[in-house]
């Protein structure tokens, strides 16, 4: 109060009155270095989405009805090349978590960032496992293997490999929420961030057939609208897939882009600066005159 008084006296008396008023930092950008293993990691990434899509194998090396089975149909034990296609799911589901790692390193932090990047972690781990854990038979080629299937008379490793599809599924679904919401309010990472945005309604949906379409609805039921979606079972899946190709290929070339080095990134948005004080008559109040 006393304080106050006395500047009222100095601005009456037509004193220069000088104060310290504070000032909020501007968001200055930053350019990033350029990081070797940044673009290494991208370019790896982008043999991760290569494998993770070897549909274009189902043509010359695939025996099975494309539009009814399972991708992974292809590396079930009973089919010739099932321990080719196993090496690709393992393989991409390797390279994957090495992809999340890299986002990881290369993202501004974030909660967001964080959670997404375990997410897509979890993608890569359990697309490992569907190579780990191989289905006994093809259950769309065989109906003595679609009984054993519906009665569990599968191996664990049958039934493990369907738990780690649907543990895949869920967290491709969350590192496309994730990511695409962190991503958007980071400057550099456009691509990445409309790959989440455009691809997401995509999965999920296809996500939500064939979860219904999956416990058997529609199963034997010809000539039916039921039946109908469920013979185009497998055609849904290699959409999501497709879907989820082009969502790794766009996180791994934006991560190229981005370790090249020159980017210019804003500044995290989570971060928050102390304001600077200047002194003196650099910024001085109005004085009674000024009024």
């Amino acid at each position: 109060m006393t304080a106050n008084r006395e500047l009222d006296r100095q601005a009456l008396e037509g004193t220069p009155v000088s104060r310290t008023l504070p000032i909020p930092t501007l968001p200055l950008p930053t350019l990033v270095e350029p990081s070797r293993t940044g673009r290494l990691i991208g370019l790896l990434g982008l043999v991760a989405a290569a494998l993770y899509e070897y549909l274009f194998l189902e043509f010359p090396l695939g025996r099975l009805d494309q539009r009814a089975s399972f991708v992974s149909e292809l590396s079930a034990r009973d089919q010739p090349w099932h321990r080719l296609f196993e090496s690709f799911d393992k393989t991409s589901g390797v390279l994957i978590v090495v992809l999340a790692y890299g986002l990881w390193l290369a993202v501004p932090a974030g909660r967001a960032v964080t959670a997404g990047c375990w997410s897509l972690a979890g993608f890569g781990l359990s697309t490992l496992g569907v190579g780990l854990l191989p289905m006994d038979c093809a259950v769309s080629a065989s109906r003595t293997c679609e009984l054993n299937d519906e009665l569990g008379r599968v191996s664990w490793m049958h039934q493990g490999h369907t738990v780690v599809s649907v543990t895949a599924s869920i967290s491709s679904i969350a590192a496309l929420l994730l990511l695409g919401r962190a991503l958007r309010t980071r400057s550099g990472w456009a691509v990445a961030a409309r790959g989440s945005v455009v691809v997401l309604p995509v999965v999920v949906l296809m996500d939500g057939v064939l979860a219904v379409l999956g416990l058997g609805w529609g199963r034997g039921e010809t000539g039916t609208f039921a039946g109908g979606l469920y013979s185009f079972l497998g055609t849904f899946e290699r959409i999501e897939i497709l879907a989820l190709t082009l969502w790794l290929a766009a996180l791994a070339a934006n991560l190229v882009y981005v370790s090249r080095g020159g980017v210019c990134l804003g500044r995290d948005e989570n971060r928050t600066d102390d304001a600077v004080q200047v002194s003196g008559s650099a910024v001085q109040a109005p004085t009674g005159a000024d009024r």
